[in-house]
């Protein structure tokens, strides 16, 4: 896969993340698909198969009441993608704001398996405890 095709998978990533379209996201994931979430909290640990992972997106959503979620920056290359961005979320008296990055695989043009990276663990920890 050519880094230009990666770009465009992960434009398209980013759009669906960004407003919760699962449609979108079913095309774009890898049925075998691990998504691995780092931490202490009830959320963290690798979610296996891409249902797993849509549900797991799905929760972000429903079980805060802000997730917001703004572009920084895309890097790819042939193989490979990141996605620096910037979340912020308040659920249940608690506030996040934090930047994060998404490290991904791809394979046939779609995402096989995926790194989410907070640059401040501590903070994601306690939003979701």
């Amino acid at each position: 896969m050519s880094a230009q095709m990666n770009m465009t998978l992960a434009k398209a990533v980013w759009d669906a993340l960004s407003v919760g379209d699962v449609e979108v996201l079913d095309e774009l994931l890898a049925d075998n698909l691990l998504w691995h979430v780092p931490g202490k909290h009830r959320l963290s640990g690798t979610k296996t198969g891409r249902d797993q992972v849509l549900d797991y997106l799905g929760t972000l959503g429903e079980e805060t009441e802000v997730y917001d979620l703004q572009l920084r920056d895309i890097l790819v290359n042939d193989d490979r993608g990141l996605i620096l961005y910037h979340v912020t979320g308040k659920r249940d008296g608690k506030d996040l704001d934090t930047y994060q990055m998404l490290l991904f695989q791809v394979e046939d043009n779609r995402i096989t398996e995926a790194w989410s990276n907070p640059f401040d663990q501590h903070s994601v920890d306690n939003f979701w405890s």
